[in-house]
């Protein structure tokens, strides 16, 4: 039963449900799905939640900027590959982070949100500098508001400055930096000549005087050294004494 629901979970008709689930909580929320109070959000922490229109947002999100590149063109070829397990994954994770993060204080600055605001092309007017018209234009095409963007874009720049200051805070052993340089900076010199067959002399056929010489020059290489082997048989009176007794033979014994 197991082996058959996973291999369910990983199927077409699976994923094609797993888009249906997500744009009817969209559009409907997840209370007019479910009865029974359940409040309107995929995953909470603290006064943070994901709601179902966040996650679509993000799914779309991911397929207009990398969909090309992964050949993941729309909710069903996401379902399929399996994008829509590992994002939710991904999202409840970074929920969690940025809320422990903002309980002890660790939070983007509303300066710095402004400045990765007025950085984005797609937010400037005619004359190159941030338009509120324009900004409110993109999010509203994109689904968005500007209180839902600016706190996705504080999460995220919460998070990427946080791994930041924790990388920096690691130490790299001397041990492998200096393997790591080596690697780096060793070089290697390599010389080679390219030779073909026609490159070399013409080696004339041996005639009988040639060989002959040579078979007299490697003759003591040629040759094992002679070896003669002695079979060494000592025998000593002492050896025969008390042997057997002396007893007188007949002549028809010795016959």
């Amino acid at each position: 039963m197991l082996t058959w629901f996973r291999g369910f979970v990983r199927s077409k008709v699976a994923g094609a449900l797993i888009v249906l689930l997500i744009v009817s909580f969209a559009v409907f929320g997840i209370n007019d799905v479910f009865t029974g109070g359940v409040r309107n959000a995929l995953a909470s922490a603290g006064d943070k939640s994901l709601t179902p229109q966040m996650f679509e947002r993000r799914v779309n999100s991911y397929i207009e900027r990398l969909g090309e590149e992964s050949g993941i063109r729309s909710r069903e070829d996401a379902a399929e590959s399996g994008l829509l397990s590992q994002l939710s994954s991904v999202l409840i994770q970074n929920l969690g982070e940025t809320t422990y993060l903002e309980r002890n204080g660790i939070r983007a600055s509303a300066e710095s949100v402004a400045a990765i605001l007025k950085d984005v092309e797609g937010f400037r007017g005619p004359d190159g500098a941030f338009d509120p018209s324009a900004y409110r234009a993109a999010l509203q095409r994109n689904g968005y508001t500007p209180e839902t963007f600016e706190a996705d874009v504080r999460d995220d720049f919460t998070l990427q400055h946080f791994e930041f200051a924790l990388q920096a805070a690691l130490v790299v052993p001397s041990s492998y930096a200096e393997a790591l340089v080596r690697a780096q900076t060793d070089e290697y010199i390599v010389r080679f000549t390219a030779i073909s067959v026609s490159d070399l002399p013409v080696v004339a056929e041996p005639d009988e005087a040639a060989i002959t010489a040579l078979y007299a020059e490697l003759t003591p290489s040629l040759q094992q050294p002679q070896r003669r082997a002695i079979a060494l048989l000592a025998l000593t009176r002492a050896d025969f004494e008390g042997a057997a007794a002396e007893t007188e033979a007949t002549q028809e014994q010795l016959q």
